[in-house]
């Protein structure tokens, strides 16, 4: 299955990647994996009851936000890389929803770093 043109790959080499949209579910891409194959590799490395859908316009699966975190960690051990990436409104500036989150779902310009009141300009979420 091709990687979608969107996601980088380094030096020739493709990796898993996940992107955390505005206003859709996560993205990821795992290279190397059949379309046929997606749906029980996912249920394997995250919870038989996940449920990922093939999204035709950005040519990637999707799986719930929720499971950001868990993904990301799991592809981190499996692989020498992995490419994350967040959709962002740089005009966008931080308000109490982003100084106030749990979680990595931030859309404003600090990108997450401002997350649950975080001084040191580091994310938590």
């Amino acid at each position: 299955m091709p990687m979608p043109i969107w996601f980088p790959g380094w030096e020739g080499e493709s990796y898993p990647s996940i992107v955390l949209f505005a206003r859709r579910r996560m993205g990821y891409w795992i290279p190397k994996i059949s379309r046929a194959d997606h749906e029980e590799i996912i249920k394997d490395l995250l919870a038989k009851n996940v449920r990922p859908t093939w999204d035709a316009e950005h040519g990637c699966w999707t799986v719930s936000d929720d499971h950001f975190l868990q993904l990301a960690g799991v592809f981190l051990k499996r692989h020498p890389r992995v490419s994350v990436g967040r959709e962002y409104n740089e005009l966008e500036a931080c308000n109490w929803r982003c100084k106030n989150a749990q979680s990595p779902r931030c859309t404003c310009s600090c990108q997450a770093r401002n997350h649950a009141h975080v001084g040191s300009g580091k994310a938590t979420g």
